[in-house]
């Protein structure tokens, strides 16, 4: 369980995309801790991808999704965007179903229709029908991992695009993607930081960079009524120039104050004073975007300049 929320807002005058998300990561009932970093790329500082569910089959999709767009190398527009993921969610089931053989018969769908080879014959041996179709029937019927992805990023004439895969549409099927044109969010901890995001009416093109950044922060924070969701948040920047910035601490404690002022209060307390105006951005809030060992890279990694004040 967690949450991962992706938010488009404008930064001087240009779309950016807001990634958020929390660092959980549990061993089923024995332990949980916040270390398992949800961020990882598609196409490196172009296509990011936000995991929840289990991280072992988001890590799949996120492989079978990033495969597709190495392999085909086609220009990331409006009209391609669609038939790319559609083309990866189909590679990701291909997966599913292959895992699902490979355990239960020790063979791959290909072996499976065209028959298996053997040092013997040279012809392959196919298999019995009543096997065959009672394999198939079991293969329509094999579920897909509970597990859905957010990825964000910019098309190559900068037009800002969010997308979830693998949403689920009712208690046992999926749907392939879903875009949205302001903000997504995925996980247990989703339900809570969707009302958030939809009572500070965030609004893309109208949504400065600092205010998008509090808005987020506090549909997370909001979304840790879920148990499932960690206390650790991790806020990152993509830009559609190909820059990655990092929220610094400093940039974390400057948005918890305007939470302790805008956020909802507990009962007993008071607001803090805070002086207007409430969201400026100042280039020491954030810092060139590094990697963590767990971010699953598709390109070597660059070097961000500093954020401009």
């Amino acid at each position: 369980m967690t949450l991962c929320i992706a938010a488009i807002c404008t930064h001087q005058r240009q779309p950016a995309i807001v990634l958020c998300s929390d660092w959980r990561s549990e061993s089923g009932d024995v332990a949980g801790g916040d270390v398992e970093d949800k961020l990882s790329w598609i196409v490196n500082k172009k296509l990011a991808a936000l995991k929840a569910g289990t991280i072992s089959d988001a890590d799949k999709m996120a492989t079978a999704v990033r495969s597709v767009f190495q392999e085909l190398q086609v220009p990331i527009t409006e009209n391609t965007i669609l038939p790319l993921l559609d083309r990866a969610m189909n590679r990701y089931r291909c997966t599913v179903i292959g895992d699902y053989l490979g355990a239960t018969v020790g063979i791959d769908y290909v072996s499976l229709i065209g028959g298996m080879k053997t040092p013997v014959n040279e012809e392959p041996v196919m298999f019995p029908d009543e096997f065959l179709n009672k394999l198939l029937n079991d293969i329509e019927r094999v579920p897909v991992p509970q597990c859905q992805l957010i990825v964000a990023g910019f098309t190559e004439n900068a037009i800002p695009f969010i997308c979830v895969l693998n949403e689920p549409s009712d208690g046992s099927s999926y749907s392939r993607t879903r875009f949205e044109k302001n903000f997504a969010a995925i996980g247990s901890g989703s339900p809570a930081a969707l009302i958030s995001l939809y009572r500070r009416e965030h609004t893309s093109p109208d949504v400065s960079l600092m205010r998008a950044i509090y808005n987020v922060y506090e549909a997370k924070l909001i979304g840790e009524v879920s148990p499932g969701v960690g206390d650790a948040t991790g806020i990152s920047i993509l830009l559609p120039d190909g820059q990655v910035w990092d929220l610094t601490t400093e940039g974390h404690n400057y948005i918890g104050k305007r939470y302790d002022y805008f956020g909802p209060l507990k009962f007993g307390r008071r607001r803090p004073l805070l002086k207007a105006p409430f969201f400026q951005f100042r280039a020491r809030f954030f810092e060139p975007y590094e990697p963590t060992w767990g971010r699953l890279e598709a390109l070597p990694i660059t070097p961000t300049p500093k954020p401009p004040e």
